[in-house]
Formats: structure tokens, C-alpha cells, sequence
């Protein structure tokens, strides 16, 4: 699957109060592709989007959901250690797993090479999915929803994707105002919160 097709299906399992935060520049102009109130780009590659994303999920009652490539994650390890131990419930990280840096070249990550990626996500303290067949096949989708719908986080969603990367969009995402509109999304009580209650 490729990964902008991964993104549109994972985005429709999503309810209107949902965040969704993307990090890297060839991933934050895919999804700009599927724009909502509730996204948010963070296109730099300074590693500083996953803890973004931390202080975004301890200051909300909605969900989180960061799509990062496995690239990202290796980058700024010692990030994912702090969303583990956050213990924030309303915090999901969706890892899209191509086992290649893509954005720049397509170099092999180490990913793949771990003995037991899963294992060493669990024991930082996240529980862990593969979402990879869900998103294969409609008939699985609907269960796919419904992990979406009960998850409690922290919790780590694989993806496996195919690599490469679709044409990039020439639009620039005007900054300041992405910023604003996430921060009126946060704070807008009429959407009301998205944690699983149940």
C-alpha cells in the first residue's frame, strides 16, 4: 500500500474531533492532500515534531494521532521514551513502515534490521498493533475502526507501506495560520472530547 493511500484510509476511520499530526516535510504534503480542521504539519526535521505532539496530547481531552515514517522514529528515539511514559490515554503514534529513509534518497533504515522492532516499542511501555492487514482489504476496515474507536493509549499502530512517495504538491502551508487553526480546534468545546469512555 502506498503511503498516501494509507494515509486517506486511516484518516477516514478518524471522527471530526480527532488531531491528526504529521511530521516530515514528503509526508506533511501527502496528507495535505486529505486537509481537515484537525491536522496539524510539522515539516521540519529538527526531531522536534514528536514532542510537539506530546504537549499537544497532555493538553487536550481529544485524541492524538501522529503519522511518522519508521525513519522518524529512529531519529529522535529518546522522544518515543517520553510519549511512553507520558501515559497520556488519548495518544497514538501510527508508525508507516517502509524500512526506508524516503524523503531523501531511499536509503535502508535499520527498522527491519531490529530483532524485535515490536518488542522494544513495548518494553519503552506502549501497547502495540500491526495495522497492516486491516487497511488491505475493506471487509478488514471495519475492524480497523474499531481499533481506532477503543484504543486507549499510549499505544503504537504499524503500517507497513510500500516505498517511494507520491508527486509532492507545490502549496505552501501558511504556518501561522495552521497554528491558529489547530489551537481554535483544540480549545472548541462544541466538538467536545474523542477519548473512549467505555
Amino acid at each position: 500500500m502506498k503511503r498516501k493511500t494509507a494515509i486517506k484510509t486511516i484518516l477516514s476511520c478518524f471522527k471530526d474531533n480527532d488531531i491528526a499530526i504529521f511530521l516530515g516535510a514528503g509526508l506533511c504534503k501527502e496528507a495535505y492532500s486529505y486537509d481537515r480542521d484537525g491536522n496539524f504539519y510539522i515539516d521540519d526535521s529538527d526531531c522536534n515534531g514528536l514532542s510537539i505532539a506530546l504537549g499537544i496530547a497532555l493538553n487536550t481531552d481529544k485524541r492524538v494521532f501522529v503519522f511518522c515514517n519508521d525513519s522518524d522514529i529512529l531519529k529522535n528515539i529518546s522522544s518515543m521514551i517520553n510519549l511512553a511514559i507520558s501515559k497520556c490515554k488519548n495518544l497514538c503514534i501510527l508508525i508507516l513502515r517502509s524500512g526506508k529513509y524516503q524523503e531523501s534518497g531511499g536509503q535502508i533504515t535499520i527498522f527491519n534490521s531490529i530483532l524485535a522492532p515490536k518488542g522494544v516499542l513495548f518494553n519503552m511501555g506502549f501497547v502495540i498493533y500491526d495495522g497492516t492487514q486491516y487497511l488491505k482489504t475493506k471487509s478488514y476496515l471495519k475492524e480497523f475502526e474499531q481499533l481506532i474507536e477503543r484504543i486507549v493509549g499510549p499505544v503504537v499502530i504499524l503500517v507497513g507501506i510500500s516505498s517511494g512517495i507520491d508527486d509532492m504538491l507545490n502549496k505552501q502551508v501558511d504556518k501561522v495560520l495552521m497554528v491558529k487553526k489547530i489551537k481554535n480546534f483544540i480549545i472548541d468545546k462544541e466538538l467536545g472530547t474523542s477519548l473512549y469512555t467505555g
